[in-house]
């Protein structure tokens, strides 16, 4: 692509007619936001993302949404835009990009989080709406999501945290994982 802008979105996604216009408005209003996502919604209506926040263990949860029986935040601020549906400046995510070491899950909070460190700004503008077709009605993970889930965390939070934060912070996370891997070993059906 040659464009200024890139719109990331998965194929199970569908833009409301003014998604593109909304987003393009607001990076074009001001030079230092290099990304941005608007509402998500399921395709039922029910809310889905506006955003999401992590934790200094690195456990993410959206805002102001109960998805995937996560716990709900209500919140202006945010951390990371949802990699289903959101725009970039290309020229910051030629110097991101995403990490093809993220096979599933986090690289969109990858991203948001590279961004940030470079003093630019992750915008949310809530009249920008898409759908995202995404399996919510499920109460299951499959292992194959979890362990990708819990070794993508690992993997951004060694990555992007300061030593002193390696130290102090990713033991204590690997002992929540140990402990979610627990209820969830627990939870499964014989």
């Amino acid at each position: 692509c040659k464009g200024e802008f890139l719109a990331i979105l998965n194929a199970d996604v569908v833009l409301d007619k003014q998604w593109a216009a909304a987003l393009l408005s607001a990076l074009r209003s001001d030079e230092q936001i290099m990304s941005v996502s608007g509402t998500i919604y399921f395709p039922n209506g029910e809310l889905q993302s506006t955003g999401g926040m992590m934790d200094k263990y690195g456990a993410v949860v959206q805002r102001e949404s109960k998805i995937f029986h996560l716990r709900k935040i209500q919140t202006r601020s945010f951390f990371y835009n949802d990699g289903s549906s959101f725009m970039v400046r290309r020229k910051i995510f030629q110097e991101t990009y995403f990490d093809p070491r993220l096979f599933l899950y986090y690289e969109d909070v990858d991203l948001s989080w590279k961004i940030r460190m470079l003093n630019y700004k992750v915008e949310h503008i809530p009249t920008a709406i898409s759908y995202h077709d995404v399996g919510h009605s499920s109460s299951d993970i499959t292992l194959s999501k979890f362990y990708h889930i819990a070794r993508n965390r690992i993997y951004i939070c060694q990555k992007n945290y300061s030593l002193k934060n390696i130290i102090s912070r990713v033991p204590i996370m690997l002992f929540l994982m140990f402990l979610t891997s627990i209820s969830y070993d627990l939870s499964k059906k014989p």
